[in-house]
């Protein structure tokens, strides 16, 4: 839940949307000015093919690692399902901060490193047995995307946002109480 702290419009930032199922359903607030921005722009197709007449949701094809807004441009940043894909996550979080508003907030999440949480979801390991040692070898990612995509530790994920100048305020893992396969933070600028 997204909550108003200056009673005004709040402005948002959805980076790495995708299709934007979120900065669609964040959109209809009319107190909400929401950017969706991705790297892909077939993704932005499709945000913008599923996008009302609404004039509090802007698009922009734009890299995580070098956004093109002001300083303290927005009161939220969501980057949900992002961080398993930036090549320079210090760079992106650096970024993330510069545009961030003194008062504003972060949500983020990253996957768990430690696959144990796979065996909670069979599909994910699919048929084959092979992958599912591929799968545990790659610390919990896909045959496929070992080379695409990175999972974090929690406690290395926690420890990089606070050495990104972030201080967590609220951590929710979700998944199987004996190994997440997600941890969700709430940050804000650590001033």
């Amino acid at each position: 839940r997204i909550i108003n702290h200056s009673k005004g419009s709040l402005s948002i930032l959805d980076v790495g949307g995708g299709m934007g199922r979120l900065s669609l359903a964040l959109a209809k607030s009319e107190k909400n000015k929401v950017m969706s921005a991705d790297l892909s722009m077939d993704m932005l197709r499709l945000v913008t093919k599923e996008r009302e007449n609404t004039g509090n949701l802007q698009i922009v094809n734009t890299d995580a690692h070098q956004l093109p807004f002001q300083e303290k441009s927005f009161d939220y940043i969501i980057a949900l399902d992002l961080l398993c894909h930036l090549q320079e996550p210090r760079r992106a979080l650096g970024e993330f901060r510069r545009v961030l508003t003194d008062e504003g907030r972060l949500i983020m999440d990253s996957t768990n490193s430690t696959p144990l949480w796979t065996l909670f979801y069979p599909r994910y390991l699919g048929k084959n047995p092979v992958n599912w040692f591929r799968t545990f070898r790659f610390k919990g990612v896909s045959p496929g995307w070992e080379k695409i995509v990175k999972h974090y530790p929690k406690n290395e994920f926690l420890s990089l946002l606070k050495e990104m100048g972030f201080k967590i305020i609220r951590n929710i893992n979700y998944g199987p109480i004996i190994c997440p396969k997600w941890h969700l933070t709430v940050s804000r600028k650590n001033i």
